[in-house]
Formats: structure tokens, C-alpha cells, sequence
């Protein structure tokens, strides 16, 4: 099995497995049943934590490349000898600031998982608070990169179909910018505000 199906497999376990260790109706001290069950799955966890570290280092070190070239990508267009006079630059610069936003928000590793995580998720650091900006900032990257790659397809169709139609053009870039900047602010922010991102969605 490759590492990611191992991984989605202990998940399923970890998700089975937690609700019942933490819910408190079924008797008992919350603390001494938990730790009985890191007791009984201690190989288990320490496998699984293992697996984690590999993916979450390999995972950043991925991000921290992506993060350099991206931001590479963005200096050398702003200084380039056009800069960000023409729309398909100021379209390539949306696109490469979408990236490292993205990127950078892979690159810091687990460190924003919350603490509590620590025993299962390798360099667990944060808080709810973390985890949540993590997951906001993922969001809004991923989306406003699919966006400005979308509106970067739909400028060239038009540049090449109706390359006199400077008009068009300048009319696409503006609806472009507003929903690639817009759309991901506004999902990122609905799922803030009803708690759609947690601990185990972040991992």
C-alpha cells in the first residue's frame, strides 16, 4: 500500500475509535479513558504518528519550494520591463500571490494543529485558533489560484479570438480579479463563521 492509502486507512480507525473514547455518557472519567485507549492503540499511534511525520515533512519541504518559486515568479514580473502594465501579467501576478499564499500556508509543517494533537500528529503546536487560520488561508489560496488559472484561459481565448477587442478584454480582467479575489474571501469567511474547520479536517 502506498502511504496515503495507509494513512486514509488509520484515519478511518482514528475516527471510528475517538468519538467513543470521548464521549462522556458511557460512564467513567473522560482523562482515564482516553489514556486507557492510547494504552491499548499505543503501537498503533506510534505507526501512524510516524507515517505523519514523512507526509507532513515531505509535504512542507514541497510547500517551501513552491513558496520560493512562487515568489521568485512574482519579483521577476514586477520587474520585469512591462511590470504589471499589461493584463496578462497582472493576471500571471495574481496567480503567483494566490500560490504563495497557498504554499506558505503548507510550509510551516504541523505546527498549527492544535496541541492536543500531539500525541497522534508529529510537531502539533497550535490551537483552535491556528488550525482555523491555517484552513482559512489554505482556502483562499487554493481557490483564488483555480480562479486566476481560469481567468488566465479565458484572457488568451479572447486575446486570440477577438484580439482587437480591447474593451473585452479590459471587462474580463475586472470580473476576473473580483471573483478571484472575492469568491475565495467569501467561502473562506462563511466557513469561519460556521465553524467548518477543525483539528481533524486540518490533518
Amino acid at each position: 500500500l502506498t502511504s496515503s492509502a495507509i494513512i486514509g486507512q488509520q484515519m478511518s480507525v482514528v475516527e471510528d475509535q475517538i468519538p467513543v473514547v470521548a464521549d462522556p455518557t458511557e460512564g467513567g472519567n473522560l482523562n482515564d479513558s482516553f489514556a486507557h485507549w492510547l494504552e491499548q492503540n499505543a503501537e498503533w499511534i506510534s505507526d501512524f504518528r510516524q507515517v505523519r511525520k514523512v507526509f507532513i515533512i515531505t509535504r512542507s519541504i514541497s510547500g517551501i519550494i513552491s513558496l520560493v518559486s512562487s515568489i521568485t515568479m512574482a519579483c521577476l514580473i514586477c520587474r520585469s520591463k512591462n511590470g504589471l502594465s499589461k493584463t496578462s501579467q497582472r493576471l500571471l501576478f495574481g496567480l503567483s500571490v494566490s500560490n504563495i499564499i497557498y504554499s506558505f500556508a503548507w510550509s510551516i509543517f504541523s505546527v498549527s494543529v492544535p496541541q492536543e494533537m500531539r500525541y497522534l500528529i508529529w510537531g502539533a503546536r497550535g490551537n483552535q485558533g491556528t488550525c482555523d487560520a491555517q484552513a482559512f488561508v489554505i482556502l483562499v489560496g487554493a481557490l483564488a489560484g483555480v480562479f486566476y488559472n481560469c481567468s488566465l484561459c479565458v484572457y488568451y481565448l479572447c486575446v486570440l479570438k477577438y484580439s482587437r477587442v480591447q474593451k473585452l478584454i479590459f471587462k474580463v480582467e475586472i470580473c476576473s480579479h473580483v471573483v478571484s479575489i472575492g469568491y475565495p474571501l467569501l467561502f473562506g469567511i462563511v466557513g469561519l463563521a460556521t465553524k467548518a474547520f477543525n483539528p481533524f479536517g486540518s490533518i
